[in-house]
């Protein structure tokens, strides 16, 4: 994704919004600013729901990154209370959870299959994003 920071690799941008949500779980709002840091298709598996809540997002959003911070990579698939999904349509639900909490609006997201992005590219200058 090119940005005024640079091309974003697909699973940069998957961890800052994971760094976003965690910081919103933690205070109770959505940072006002976060630093930005350089770094297939898989179907939604083994569920009837259609929906998901931005609470299930956000928990996922901090396991993810800890196991990010921890292990130096990003799991294939990634399971919100019970679904499991591929990073695309993990990237998707946050950018919709992060866009909510910002409205204040708690319906839930509806849950759809985002095919992985074949190539990614990343020549990201570090920055800050800003939240007015």
């Amino acid at each position: 994704m090119s940005t005024v920071f640079g091309n974003i690799k697909f699973q940069s941008l998957l961890y800052l919004y994971t760094r976003a949500l965690t910081m919103q779980k933690t205070y109770g709002t959505l940072p006002t600013f976060l630093a930005v840091r350089p770094w297939n298709n898989i179907p939604i598996t083994d569920t009837n729901k259609k929906t998901i809540t931005t609470q299930d997002i956000t928990q996922t959003a901090i396991e993810v990154k800890n196991f990010l911070e921890y292990h130096k990579y990003l799991p294939d698939y990634i399971t919100i209370n019970g679904i499991v999904v591929n990073q695309a349509t993990f990237l998707q639900l946050l950018t919709q959870t992060t866009i909510k909490i910002n409205n204040q609006d708690t319906t839930p997201l509806t849950l759809q299959n985002i095919k992985q992005p074949t190539t990614s590219t990343d020549t990201t200058q570090s920055g800050t994003l800003t939240h007015d």
